[in-house]
């Protein structure tokens, strides 16, 4: 009764995310199908070390995925990419070849993806592979003294963990027409001066939500 139970639970799970996407079904299907193929005539240790690449591409090829995802504003751009599949897979094969009798690191890795795709993917891999969490933005903002067009404002990152240096757009509404400014942080704490033509009535951190972020607070 327990395994028909279990059966339901799982025919229903993949029943729904089939409906969502058929490509994941199809795709864990086609990963488990490659993993034994890959396998078939291999000593252990060399099995052993087959899959263990299979499943780390296979990770970090979600990774990205979810990335994309989270990153791309999905009213301009439904579909977003990072790199097409034939940089990744020439990039994973020069991987593979460079250390199949030997030790690797998740550097190289990165190095044999950077050299395929032709782009720096330090920020990447320290976000979405090394780093942990996410940015809490807290912004403010108040006019220089004896200025009524300049304004210092600070966005600070309130999160627990080390600072993220994305690039972060902020939208400041001034007579009723938005006015967009980018602040580059360097730290947890970044303060720029700015033009405006008057006091800001209201600002948005982020206002196209290209970044996987929480907001802590928006205060003049």
């Amino acid at each position: 009764m327990k395994i028909w139970r279990l059966a339901t639970i799982a025919g229903a799970i993949i029943g729904v995310v089939y409906v969502l996407s058929p490509l994941t079904v199809w795709f864990a299907v086609a990963a488990v199908a490659l993993a034994k193929w890959a396998g078939r005539g291999l000593s252990g240790s060399e099995r052993q070390w087959v899959h263990a690449i299979l499943a780390f591409a296979i990770a970090v090829r979600l990774l990205a995925l979810v990335g994309l995802f989270l990153q791309t504003n999905h009213a301009q751009v439904p579909f977003a990419t990072f790199f097409g599949d034939e940089a990744f897979f020439k990039g994973l094969r020069a991987y593979y070849l460079a250390h199949a009798s030997g030790n690797a690191t998740t550097d190289d890795l990165r190095a044999a993806l950077e050299k395929s795709s032709g782009k720096n993917l330090n920020d990447f891999f320290a976000r979405w592979v090394y780093g942990s969490g996410h940015p809490r933005y807290a912004l403010s903002w108040n006019a220089e003294r004896g200025s009524a067009t300049t304004f210092v404002v600070q966005l600070n990152q309130m999160q627990p963990e080390e600072a993220f240096f994305d690039p972060v757009t902020i939208e400041f509404m001034v007579n009723g027409a938005a006015k967009r400014i980018t602040i580059y942080p360097k730290g947890k704490s970044t303060v720029s001066t700015i033009q405006l033509a008057a006091a800001p009535a209201a600002a948005k951190i982020d206002p196209d939500d290209t970044l996987l972020k929480e907001i802590a607070g928006i205060k003049p």
